[in-house]
């Protein structure tokens, strides 16, 4: 009689739970240029009412900070292209029918010069607002 056959011992490693949050996929993420709209949503975006007059001390404060008080809202377009194998970036803004940009080695510093030329351009206002290096 032959003996029976025992299970294999053979372990099995157990699957554990996932400890990361869950990363949505990019086809969920907006772009850049667009609102953040809820898809289910119909309503069209609120936007803030724009300042009735330029702040007081408006050449002490950021210009960015000046130009979203001034027009809230405002869609930027982005582009980036390389120089001297360092990224380079381009921000431009259509604001009451003018075309402006910026350049600069990031995005946070390109929109800086667009929004101080803006300003200039649409208000009158010459920043001394430095930015850091």
């Amino acid at each position: 009689m032959a003996a029976p056959q025992r299970p294999s011992r053979r372990r099995v490693p157990r699957q554990l739970p996932s400890r990361r949050p869950s990363v949505p996929t990019w086809e969920a993420v907006p772009p850049i240029n667009t609102p953040a709209v809820d898809p289910k949503s119909t309503e069209p975006v609120k936007v803030p009412n724009p300042a009735k007059q330029v702040p007081e001390g408006a050449a002490s404060m950021h210009p960015v900070m000046v130009l979203h008080q001034m027009k809230p809202g405002l869609l930027y377009n982005t582009n980036q292209t390389t120089r001297d194998n360092k990224p380079f970036f381009t921000v431009t803004a259509d604001i009451d029918g003018k075309e402006f940009s910026g350049k600069g080695t990031n995005v946070k510093k390109a929109k800086f010069f667009l929004a101080n030329t803006a300003i200039l351009g649409l208000y009158g206002v010459e920043s001394t607002f430095e930015i850091s290096a």
